[in-house]
Formats: C-alpha cells, sequence, structure tokens
C-alpha cells in the first residue's frame, strides 16, 4: 500500500533522497510508491506507450514511460517552491521546451494512469484535479481489474468534463492527439 511518509515536503528536499525508492509529492506531501506495480499494470503500461510511439513517430509530441519526474510548476520555478512531482505512468509532452534532464516542468499534454488498488483513490481524485489544474488537455485512468478506460477531456473554463468510459471491445480515440486510437483489447492483451 502506499505511504504517506511526511508533509512540507518540496522538489528540493526530494532531490536530496538518498534512497532508490520511488516518490511523490503532491501539495507538499511525501508519498512512497513502493511495491512496485504488478505485473500486469506494468504490461498494460508498455501496450499504451509502444502504441503512442508508433502512433507518433515522427511527429512533433513525445511519448514517456515511468519512472519519469514531472515538475508540475510554472518554469522557471525555485526548487523549494515546487510541492507537485508525480511520474505519471504513460504521458506526452508537445512542447519540448518542458524537458530537460531532470524530467518535465509542467504539465503533460497528454496523461494516461494505470489504477491499482494502492493508487486509484489517488487517480481518480487528486491527480484528476492536478493534472486539470497544470493544464493536462487530455487524461485517461486505465483500471486493468475492471478492465475499464475513463476519458476526461478539457471542456470550457479549463475544466475536465468525462468524455467516455469505455468497456469491453471498445476503440478509444483520444480528442487531443487527433488520429490516435487504441482499443481496450490492445490495452489488456494478456502476456
Amino acid at each position: 500500500m502506499e505511504e504517506f511518509i511526511s508533509i512540507e515536503f518540496d522538489y528540493e528536499k526530494y532531490q536530496k533522497l538518498e534512497d532508490e525508492g520511488r516518490y511523490e509529492i503532491i501539495e507538499g506531501r511525501l508519498y512512497n510508491l513502493a511495491p512496485s506495480p504488478s505485473v500486469f499494470h506494468q504490461h498494460v503500461c508498455g501496450n499504451i506507450y509502444h502504441k503512442l510511439r508508433i502512433f507518433l513517430q515522427g511527429k512533433e509530441c513525445v511519448p514517456f514511460i515511468s519512472p519519469v519526474d514531472v515538475r508540475l510548476a510554472p518554469k522557471g520555478s525555485e526548487e523549494r517552491n515546487i510541492k507537485n512531482v508525480v511520474q505519471p505512468d504513460v504521458f506526452v509532452v508537445c512542447d519540448k521546451s518542458k524537458i530537460d534532464q531532470k524530467g518535465i516542468v509542467g504539465a503533460p499534454e497528454f496523461v494516461v494512469e494505470v489504477a491499482s488498488p494502492n493508487t486509484s483513490a489517488r487517480d481518480y481524485l487528486i491527480k484528476l484535479k492536478l493534472y486539470e489544474r497544470y493544464g493536462t488537455k487530455e487524461y485517461w485512468i486505465v483500471n486493468p481489474q475492471e478492465k475499464s478506460v475513463a476519458v476526461f477531456v478539457k471542456a470550457k473554463e479549463d475544466r475536465f468534463d468525462i468524455s467516455s468510459i469505455f468497456f469491453h471491445s471498445a476503440i478509444i480515440k483520444s480528442s487531443f492527439l487527433s488520429g490516435f486510437e487504441i482499443s481496450t483489447e490492445e490495452i489488456f492483451a494478456e502476456i
């Protein structure tokens, strides 16, 4: 189960952690992402990433797969003022100026979180609001247990609206990445 460790945490302190664990900071709170995700969780992430990588080859946008630190803060923010550092499972960045050697500064335009029993509340509630606030254009929550995909897209007033929830034998088409589509069979293909 993910563990809340500390409050009053920032990116400067995060970089000084000496163990090799995986962590996220949300609203200044440090969370331990241990234990590692299940094999099926990682397989689902890989299936989505692979399809995105093929689709985006030769295009302006770049796909990423976790772990990559995404610092949800304006460019130029001092490290001690960055209170949100997440590691989305799969994401796409179209503004390459957001990419640096430490990861990403600013919100990815397209994010996929693969929910697990330990993280689903954060994915559906907290991270949805974070990505919405920092400017993500499209957010998918993939639930391997239910074999469902919830799609949220930016609507008027820069708020997410739930676009659709997909279950078995559906084709999911991205609103933001025009022309990108993937079937639930591809997402949940067995190992």
